[in-house]
């Protein structure tokens, strides 16, 4: 039984991805093994078991009930942090782009990138009407606050 409920997380310890599900198992309290693996030449059970770590962080929320809930119970809340950890989703991959690419394919990247940080920071004026706080009590924070710690550092 013990070893069915032992949590292990493959990763690279510069991955934001990787970042972002570590935050949410210590915030949670979640105990758990943390095994390297080399992005670039990954093991066959990464490949089995690769999934993406927003649903990851959602599994997590669901099967432990200790720490703070990511996801608000409030179903609009819930799908608005769903919509905003999804959509930095999509600049990080832009991002990604620019990184690759030169030319006029890195330059609609970098045009991409532009507008969907412009886009982000006007929208979230609103889910946090008095600016992004710059200190969090650790039971207020949810899924968007992982996500956004998890790709500036803030962790």
């Amino acid at each position: 039984m013990a070893e069915e409920n032992k949590v292990t997380l493959y990763g690279m310890w510069a991955s934001p991805f990787v970042k972002r599900v570590v935050f949410a198992l210590i915030l949670k309290g979640i105990p758990y093994e943390y095994v390297e693996e080399d992005l670039r030449n990954k093991s066959s059970l990464l490949l089995k078991l690769n999934a993406e770590s927003l649903v990851i962080l959602e599994y997590i929320d669901e099967i432990w009930k200790t720490g703070p809930q990511l996801l608000s119970q409030d179903p609009y809340k819930r799908s608005q942090a769903r919509f905003w950890a999804g959509f930095m989703q999509h600049i990080l991959e832009s991002l990604a782009i620019v990184l690759e690419t030169s030319g006029e394919a890195q330059e609609k990247a970098i045009k991409e990138v532009s507008e969907r940080v412009r886009l982000l920071e006007e929208r979230l004026k609103g889910y946090y009407p008095d600016g992004f706080p710059r200190s969090f009590d650790l039971k207020d924070v949810g899924l968007l606050e992982v996500v956004i710690f998890s790709h500036f550092g803030c962790i």
